[in-house]
């Protein structure tokens, strides 16, 4: 009976798991989108804005690696390297670079 229970507690934890990482990923990028949506108003915004992009991306790609969700996986692996890409560029043109 012990096993089973451990088996039972395991489970539990990777389902948690894998439903916190799939929230926290929606979360950060609506965080994001709002904080890019008033970058116009306070351009430091835009960087931070492109950060909870770049956490939700890395969420939702381990998460669909995880789950096998090929369409998710593909969408959140172009968005971690636009994300990539948005951030490089920003700082370049804002800040002259690194």
């Amino acid at each position: 009976m012990r096993k089973g229970n451990n088996l039972i507690t395991d489970i539990k934890a990777k389902v948690n798991s894998m439903n916190r990482m799939e929230f926290w990923g929606g979360v950060t990028a609506a965080i994001g989108g709002i904080l890019l949506a008033f970058g116009p108003l306070n351009l430091i915004l835009v960087p931070i804005a492109y950060v909870f992009f770049l956490i939700s991306a890395i969420l939702l790609t381990v998460w669909s690696l995880k789950k096998k969700y090929k369409g998710i996986l593909i969408m959140n692996v172009t968005y971690l390297v636009v994300d990539i890409v948005g951030f490089y560029m920003w700082i370049n043109k804002f800040l002259g670079g690194i």
